[in-house]
């Protein structure tokens, strides 16, 4: 065997000898370095053929005879042409407690943010707010690059980062977010990583729109450019618009808070308020008319020694109006019901300053973080109501002030480690409600003359919590030990004020001041045992407390002295059943009691129509819970599944108690009589990728049954509270110029008073969209919402039309947004409280037209 045009010896070619014109071997042999070669055949044939192949040589087909021969054959040089081939990356890939989702595989040509593709992935939810939820728990963390730029806000990374600046979304399965502890102490929760394309990336999104509906000119303003390197990230936005887009929703923390105070999604607590519209099961711009204004800055910066310093500033003003009525249907502890009707038009006023300086080193080796903050809100509310007994003027003022301090550091000591944490917090709500005509007049003593009444109140907070904990582990098991003490010392004042044309007076009974002082005192042994080997985890936590409250009104010679020593253990078990099943369950006790907002011996007027008075002992609660589920996930062939049954039963002190008077208002109190309130659950959902049709299909439902005790109008009644909802999400790409997406969600919900049954409330929300790409550039959209209220046999149909051109090297968007189309101009919704349905009709945004110019950064 040689190369014909080198005259030199070839090896490793390979000879073949089949039977005559077919493809059944006989035999077969490779040349030498010499270029010899020898095959034997007991073929009983007088002819075969001989087969001579060789990479980079053209391939040679010999018939021979069948009989002892030499033969040699000089071979020539031959390129290979190959068949294209194309290369598509695995949709999700497992490293580890790592998933990545390849945001190639999932993405089209109509994804602009990358909350597009995360809304896609499988085993991945995002709630109406923004939450993002793993398996059906929120995240504990989002990073990009691994850097936590956002502390929590990160829907503002969400909806303004470009996709094509992503390469992959990774889900950091039980993710510990302090270093040190990686090993040690084992966490259930996931985080969320996005891993950029390249190591210095400018992105975001500059986006200009303006248009006009019947009655107003539009405009929908986005400036938020970015910029992430390995030693610093930086995100910035102004935002306006007057669209029905809530911009400030991106600025509220979505994660869960490591001190006490930093509750996963805020929710700021006022005395006092106006009769609002509550917020629908539809999406919030077919109704939200605003005027909003938000700006944000963020800075990470990463130190010496690996420290990182971050910045963060919010600034919200925002202007909301509501217009509507409700119909509210307070049921008794008899079969007969109670009916108020009201049109309401509301002018909210939301104003608030945000600011975060915090210090932090998290290594292997250290953890420390200490953060200053400051948060400022001057918000109000007016409000014009009519209902049967004429108009209703209120108008709130509702400010909030607080200064916080937090602070956290590990030092190792030999093997183990030694934390300290310290929190400290102080708080202001100076707060006004003014109503006029004055309500409650008869309990008020207040006479025809009386033109206005005004509720003020004034809380001020210290709040400090201490605490030293060692840890130690040892082969598998780890022990903690938590040392602490908290101080929690409020004041509260309030007043209410009869007014007329000529002067201002004090209600004159005494039981209508409050000049409470509180004080909260807790001291607390917390022991931890862990034990983690390979598939199985076990937390062992047990909480010892004492309690004391000093609570006194001197004024109206009230006063409570209460101390308590409470057990709280809490027993949770993981077992990984194979690489893709792990089963979990739990069972635990604790003790809660009520706040200074539960428990007050004057009146407080909150509302126009709702006046409390907690002239009761301190609200004490023990709650029993306990919990199993199973969570699929297998990365393979892109499934996800989880399912929790969850039971839990409370026991109360305190018995609240509700007097429905006949035009409505409702006089709030409590008694003290002992009672047990069950809730029970079961959640699950199902979701899987079919990457040949790139299409993502979820599947879930929620059912629950809640039972308590309510006192309505002097009569002990039992409150059962059954639902039912489930829901389905679509979405595909089916070919180049065609995709769709498609939610479904329906809630059925059913009250039971004093085994009477009360109508059952259906709601339905059908959610469509088109997505077409007749050509290169051109993309035409509609979205379809469908909503259904079986309640009372309504149903509201909605549409939105899009064109969009893109042009130039930067993919410039040139877009048309029509919407509501049809022009609907309300729709009804139903709520139920526990002894009250609440029909509420809204008045929704006209049809509007808006053009924008979207700039990719």
């Amino acid at each position: 065997m040689s190369d014909k045009a080198q005259n030199k010896a070839l090896s490793n070619a390979i000879i073949t000898v089949n039977k005559l014109n077919t493809e059944i071997t006989i035999g077969y042999g490779m040349s030498k370095p010499s270029g010899q070669y020898e095959i034997k055949s007991n073929a009983n044939a007088d002819s075969l053929t001989l087969n001579i192949k060789m990479l980079g040589y053209a391939a040679q087909r010999i018939n021979i005879a069948n009989k002892n021969q030499s033969i040699n054959f000089e071979l020539e040089e031959s390129s290979i042409e190959l068949k294209e081939v194309k290369v598509k990356p695995d949709p999700i890939k497992k490293y580890g407690d790592t998933l990545s989702y390849a945001v190639s595989a999932f993405k089209d040509k109509n994804d602009r943010v990358i909350a597009d593709i995360i809304k896609k992935l499988p085993g991945i939810e995002v709630s109406p707010n923004g939450q993002i939820l793993y398996q059906g728990e929120p995240i504990n963390k989002y990073y990009i690059e691994g850097m936590d730029l956002l502390e929590g806000r990160y829907k503002l990374a969400n909806e303004n980062l470009n996709v094509e600046a992503v390469t992959d979304v990774e889900i950091l399965e039980n993710h510990q977010p302090v270093r040190m502890l990686n090993g040690v102490v084992h966490s259930e929760k996931a985080a969320l990583n996005l891993k950029l394309k390249k190591n210095i990336t400018t992105t975001g999104q500059v986006s200009l729109g303006a248009g006009i509906d019947p009655a107003y000119l539009l405009r929908d303003v986005n400036i938020t450019p970015m910029l992430f390197t390995k030693n610093t990230q930086f995100l910035a936005t102004y935002q306006t618009n007057n669209v029905g887009r809530n911009s400030a929703s991106q600025l509220v923390r979505l994660t869960p808070g490591v001190y006490r105070g930093e509750s996963g999604i805020e929710n700021k607590q006022d005395w006092v308020g106006i009769q609002k519209l509550t917020n629908p099961a539809f999406k919030e711009n077919r109704w939200l008319n605003n005027n909003s204004h938000i700006g944000s800055i963020n800075i990470l910066k990463k130190l010496k020694n690996n420290l990182e310093l971050r910045l963060i500033g919010d600034y919200t003003n925002d202007v909301q109006l509501q217009t509507g009525y409700t119909k509210t249907t307070f049921f008794g502890s008899e079969a007969d019901s109670i009916t108020l009707l009201e049109n309401k038009r509301n002018d909210l006023y939301f104003n608030n300053l945000k600011t975060d300086f915090t210090l932090q080193k998290n290594s292997a080796g250290k953890y420390l973080k200490n953060s200053l903050q400051i948060k400022a809100y001057w918000d109000s509310q007016t409000g014009i109501l009519r209902n049967t007994n004429g108009t209703i003027i209120q108008q709130v003022s509702v400010p909030f002030y607080t200064l916080s301090n937090n602070y956290k550091d590990f030092f190792k000591v030999g093997k183990s480690l030694l934390t300290l944490n310290s929190s400290i917090s102080l708080e202001r709500k100076p707060q006004q409600l003014s109503v006029s005509p004055v309500p409650f007049a008869t309990l008020l003593n207040a006479d025809k003359f009386i033109q206005d009444i005004q509720q003020n109140v004034l809380q001020s907070s210290f709040f400090t919590e201490n605490s030293v904990q060692y840890l130690k582990s040892l082969k598998g098991f780890s022990f903690d030990t938590q040392l602490g003490f908290l101080v929690e010392k409020q004041a509260l004042e309030s007043d209410i004020l009869l007014q007329n044309l000529i002067k201002t007076r004090s209600v004159e009974s005494g039981e209508f001041r409050n000049n409470l002082n509180w004080l909260n005192q807790k001291y607390y042994v917390h022991l931890q045992s862990r034990y983690r080997k390979q598939k199985l985890n076990i937390n062992l936590s047990t909480l010892l407390n004492f309690r004391r409250f000093a609570i006194e009104d001197a004024a109206l010679s009230k006063s409570e002295n209460l101390n308590r020593l409470t057990f709280e253990p809490r027993l949770g078990l993981n077992y990984d059943l194979n690489n893709y099943l792990t089963i979990n369950t739990s069972a635990s006790k604790s003790n809660s009691f009520g706040d200074i907002n539960q428990m007050y011996y004057g009146y407080l007027l909150t509302t126009y129509r709702e006046i409390k008075r907690m002239n009761v002992p301190l609200l004490q609660t023990s709650s029993y819970s306990t919990s199993a589920g199973i969570n699929y996930r297998n990365p393979v062939n892109s499934t996800f599944a989880s399912f929790t049954y969850s039971y839990s039963f409370r026991e109360n002190n305190l018995l609240f108690t509700n007097i429905i008077n006949p035009n409505g208002s409702v006089e709030r109190n409590a008694i003290e009589q002992d009672n047990n309130a069950y809730n029970q659950s079961l959640n699950g959902s199902v979701s899987k990728y079919f990457s040949k049709i790139k299409t993502t299909l979820s599947i879930g439902t929620n059912v629950f049954k809640q039972q308590s005790q309510q006192f309505i109008n002097n009569g002990l009644t039992e409150v059962i509270m059954n639902g039912i909802s489930p829901n389905l999400r679509f979405s595909s790409s089916l070919s180049k110029w065609f995709g769709l997406e498609y939610a479904y969600k329906l809630s059925s919900i059913k009250n039971i008073i004093s085994e009477i049954p009360k109508p059952t409330i259906i709601q339905q929300n059908h959610d469509l969209k088109l997505n077409f790409n007749p050509a290169e550039k051109w993309y035409f959209g509609i979205i379809t919402e469908l909503y259904i209220n079986n309640f009372n046999a309504t149903q509201n149909l909605f549409s939105d039309i899009i064109f969009r051109k893109t042009v130039g090297k930067k993919k410039i968007d040139l877009e048309a947004i029509g919407s509501n189309i049809f022009n609907s101009e309300s729709l009804l919704s139903v709520s139920n409280g526990a002894f009250n349905y609440v029909e509420t009709s809204y008045d929704l945004r006209t049809t509007q037209v808006v053009f924008k110019a979207r700039f990719p950064l």
